[in-house]
């Protein structure tokens, strides 16, 4: 993809985070990933043993929390919420490390086109299979869970998701 594009100064590397074998560099940036890291403090220190700043994206909320109401209905379990924006700080924090953090101003409509695009998105995104009682449940709790706003529809009392960028220059 990046010849594509005429981009020739990314390296692909296939390995996770804390196996991989990297140069250092100026910059390491990490885009919605450590939503799901589990040894964190590891790949903090990874990161900066191999960078001279970091940044970070990441949302100040979980990425699926605006479906997370969703999810109990359809499934029978509450789902579990992902750590986000409010408890990387705290690890920073616990860490040592004061980061500075700028929120990215998006305009971007994170609503449905459609009532057929709403179901099919959400239904990946809470794992729903076809045909299944999960979908029966889903289908049955649309019309109570959207409404119709600017052309479209969203999820009523969704908050937006807005990403936040935090950086910071190891050993400052």
């Amino acid at each position: 993809v990046a010849a594509e594009f005429d981009v020739n100064n990314i390296d692909v590397i296939e390995s996770g985070w804390l196996d991989a074998q990297v140069a250092t560099a100026d910059v390491a940036l990490c885009c919605h990933v450590l939503y799901v890291i589990q040894d964190i403090e590891s790949f903090i220190r990874k990161l900066e043993e191999h960078a001279g700043r970091i940044l970070v994206v990441m949302y100040q909320a979980p990425p699926q929390s605006q479906i997370y109401p969703l999810w109990e209905p359809v499934h029978g379990v509450p789902r579990l919420p992902l750590p986000s924006l409010p408890e990387f700080l705290e690890v920073l924090d616990q860490l040592g490390v004061e980061p500075e953090v700028e929120v990215v101003p998006t305009e971007r409509n994170r609503g449905y086109d459609s009532l057929e695009t709403a179901r099919e998105q959400l239904a990946r995104r809470l794992y729903v299979m076809p045909e299944s009682a999960e979908m029966e449940r889903l289908e049955a709790l649309l019309p109570q869970v959207l409404e119709e706003k600017d052309g479209g529809f969203s999820i009523k009392g969704a908050v937006p998701l807005e990403p936040r960028v935090i950086s910071w220059r190891p050993g400052d």
